[in-house]
């Protein structure tokens, strides 16, 4: 029992300082660089998921390998050391991921606008109230993204995308009109008439998704799909914009990348960053956050409570960790004499 105290006093403390401490100075970057302002402006995606993979090798593997070393095994101890360094490098990236969905929605301030015209004279947001407006649903864009997923490549997932522009009010219109323009030299009419419409800068954007699996037919995926499309553009049809409780503005992402898309299929453009896209949530804003706080702490107990089970197990070698607070000592020692 003393051994196994003696090996939690050497490795946990700088754990939970390791821990934490990424969690706290990455999530202070983001809400600085991204949240607060835009210095860095890249997919939401490379927030939430690739950095916080990415990212807890380097603490895990500057402070937290040098204290596994005491650890001992009685075969393939550089490898059991190892595992012991990739269980830290998962708990911090869990808590991570966790902890930056958090942020995203804890972060975010709700705007209230009489209009969505009103979008760019208020502080920059990500929630958003409007109180009058209207919806063009004889003007939408639609953008389907198929991807397979799974270790084989057994499950497809559809994903279709609808835009709709978003009206002042029921009296504005959102038309399509006739530009006339010059006769061709060698043509026998006057003119002719090429139909153009109004270009909208604000549009609601609506996600579906399904996974389907990917070992049946073509025919039957076709038959899938279009069933899906259908159910999905009957709802569109219906939908009540006005029984939202706010609406979420799309950052740099993948969806609001496929969104673009489906405005693309309206005005024949290529994507425009000025165009703003609302999504519509149905639940309330005081639920935004939801059980993330919860699951962020739960995980992190669940995997420290891993960690301290694994710790039972390993041997402990008293002169590496004599030689390890020997060495801190001799580099403050230098310290000290240097100056």
């Amino acid at each position: 029992m003393e051994t196994y105290i003696t090996k939690l006093k050497h490795i946990i403390p700088t754990f939970l300082i390791v821990s934490f401490g990424t969690v706290i100075v990455f999530g202070f970057l983001r809400w600085f660089c991204c949240l607060k302002s835009s210095i860095i402006d890249i997919n939401e995606e490379v927030w939430l998921l690739w950095i916080p993979f990415i990212l807890p090798g380097l603490p895990v593997t500057i402070w937290l390998r040098p204290r596994f070393k005491v650890l001992t095994f009685t075969r393939d101890t550089e490898k059991q050391r190892l595992f012991f360094q990739i269980l830290c490098w998962g708990i911090i990236t869990v808590m991570l991921i966790l902890s930056q969905s958090y942020l995203t929605t804890a972060s975010g301030n709700l705007q209230q606008l009489s209009t969505v015209e009103e979008i760019n004279q208020v502080p920059p947001s990500r929630y958003y109230t409007i109180t009058n407006f209207s919806s063009a649903k004889d003007c939408e864009g639609v953008y389907t993204d198929i991807r397979t997923t799974g270790k084989h490549n057994q499950n497809l997932n559809l994903d279709i995308y609808f835009v709709l522009p978003i009206l002042k009010d029921s009296s504005e219109n959102f038309y399509w009109s006739q530009e006339i323009l010059p006769a061709p030299k060698d043509s026998d009419f006057v003119n002719v008439t090429e139909k153009t419409h109004d270009i909208a800068k604000y549009w609601f954007g609506i996600h579906f998704k399904k996974q389907i699996s990917n070992n049946i037919t073509e025919e039957e995926k076709e038959d899938l799909y279009d069933d899906f499309y259908d159910e999905c553009s009957e709802e569109i049809e219906q939908y009540n914009f006005h029984t939202c409780h706010y609406f979420e503005r799309k950052p740099t992402s993948s969806d609001r990348t496929n969104y673009l898309k489906a405005i693309e299929t309206i005005n024949k453009e290529t994507e425009n960053a000025d165009f703003i896209i609302l999504e519509p949530i149905q639940e309330k804003f005081e639920q935004r956050n939801g059980s993330k706080l919860e699951w962020f702490f739960g995980s992190f107990g669940i995997g420290l409570g891993v960690l301290l089970c694994l710790l039972i197990w390993p041997g402990y070698n008293k002169s590496k960790s004599k030689s390890f607070f020997f060495n801190k000592k001799s580099k403050h020692n230098n310290t000290k004499v240097n100056k």
